[in-house]
């Protein structure tokens, strides 16, 4: 569990305490409210930049982004619980691509610049719910009751830093929240458990909360890594406005603390960056997100400067061609991935996966041979072979021999089918993902 454990900016046990629940009370709700609100505070702290310098101050004081993230949190899990699958029996929050039905009245959605449009489908809805019942209400209340700031609800910092927020909500919502918000009623303390044990085992190192940390403040100590980022990420504001990529040095960081081992930006190595960004960073920056990767290499060769230029360490500069190949390799994963999400709606095969038997595999699977209507896959962790029957539209650009995809197999009628692909993964990444 170690190696996909993110940081939390808010620990387990605060969370489970400020909750006031027992920890035996808690579902799978809880845990998408508990990785929601860290989502949340990271994307506080380290990505919301406003250009205009008067508008900074509408950035919570130092705590304030724990205690707004928890609010937010806390009310969009009320929402659901007495909305979305309570009242409600539209499903938005699981149902996202459905197209609203004449049954329902069409909602106008007030979208964050103040226009206006008809909702064409439930995430519009569900975006609209957010913004107007969530997000606007708690910002208006935190600012006055936590900061003695009243601000209107169209105030232009409120709408703003919404808008922000929303976009990060949808995401969240879109990608890791759905398997918990299809069970939301399953129990999650097992989770709950191994994450406070984890969080004992890893904070000597200062990576997370302790037990003791709660919403007061941050509370944790700032590795050398966090230190280093925080200084970039400010330098690289200063002069440049916030986008998606920009979040490619603190995902590497917590790669390199949490999978390598490593304390220090002195400590990296080119082949962890190619590591990184051939077997890692598709997960990260997922190709949904249609990422620039040529401002992505940009990035990380200004991250690479600095390093350098901090810690003298020459050998990532002056072996640095190797990134260009490394994100030219990257690239085709995404343009794979984005051929695949147009041949196959990911709110279809999301919600296709609670259709198939329970009869399944996950795992890692290599390319051993395809044709246009078979494919067959080893699977890298037990050499199980598998010849898999492809549906007639299946996109044929997006498979070769000794490409890797982290995917499902369903047995069908006797047979084994193809279920949703996670990620590709380009031949040369094949001594990273065996490790």
């Amino acid at each position: 569990m170690t190696g996909n454990y993110k940081f939390s900016h808010l620990s387990a046990r605060s969370f489970i305490e400020a909750l006031k629940k027992d920890i035996y009370e808690l579902t799978n709700l809880d845990y998408f409210t508990f990785l929601l609100v860290n989502e949340l505070v990271g994307s506080l702290k380290n990505d919301y930049h406003q250009p205009d310098a008067e508008h900074n101050s509408i950035l919570p004081a130092p705590g304030g982004c724990e205690k707004l993230a928890f609010n937010i949190g806390v009310n969009l899990q009320e929402f659901f619980e007495n909305y979305c699958f309570g009242a409600c029996d539209m499903g938005c929050p699981v149902k996202p691509a459905e197209p609203v039905s004449s049954t329902f009245k069409i909602l106008s959605v007030e979208t964050p610049d103040g226009g206006e449009k008809y909702c064409q489908n439930k995430l519009q809805c569900l975006q609209s719910d957010i913004l107007n019942y969530i997000l606007i209400d708690s910002l208006v209340d935190f600012f006055k009751y936590e900061a003695n700031k009243v601000l209107a609800e169209k105030d232009p910092q409120i709408v703003g830093l919404a808008g922000f927020l929303l976009n990060r909500i949808v995401i969240f919502i879109l990608n890791e929240g759905q398997s918990l918000l299809r069970n939301y009623r399953s129990a999650s303390v097992r989770i709950f458990e191994d994450l406070i044990q984890l969080e004992a085992d890893l904070s000597p190192s200062g990576y997370v909360l302790d037990s003791g940390d709660s919403l007061n403040g941050p509370g944790h100590e700032v590795s050398a890594f966090e230190s280093f980022n925080n200084e970039f990420v400010k330098e690289y504001l200063a002069n440049n406005t916030w986008s998606l990529e920009i979040s490619i040095v603190r995902y590497l960081e917590r790669f390199c603390q949490l999978k390598k081992g490593l304390d220090s930006p002195a400590e990296i190595s080119p082949d962890v960056l190619d590591e990184y960004i051939l077997s890692a960073l598709i997960y990260d920056i997922s190709a949904y997100a249609d990422p620039d990767t040529t401002l992505l290499q940009k990035i990380t060769m200004k991250w690479i400067e600095k390093v350098r230029y901090e810690y003298s360490v020459p050998v990532l500069f002056d072996k640095s061609d190797f990134l260009s190949l490394a994100f030219s390799k990257y690239q085709i994963m995404v343009e794979k991935m984005k051929l695949y999400y147009t041949a196959f709606s990911i709110f279809t095969l999301l919600m296709d996966e609670n259709e198939k038997s329970a009869a399944r595999i996950r795992s890692l699977f290599r390319v051993e041979k395809y044709q246009a209507s078979h494919v067959r896959l080893t699977d890298v962790r037990t050499n199980g072979s598998y010849t898999i029957r492809l549906v007639p539209d299946f996109p044929s650009a997006i498979i070769e021999p000794e490409l890797f995809l982290d995917c499902c197999l369903y047995e069908e009628s006797g047979r084994w089918e193809l279920g949703r692909i996670e990620a590709f993964f380009p031949a040369s990444a094949a001594v990273y993902l065996k490790r």
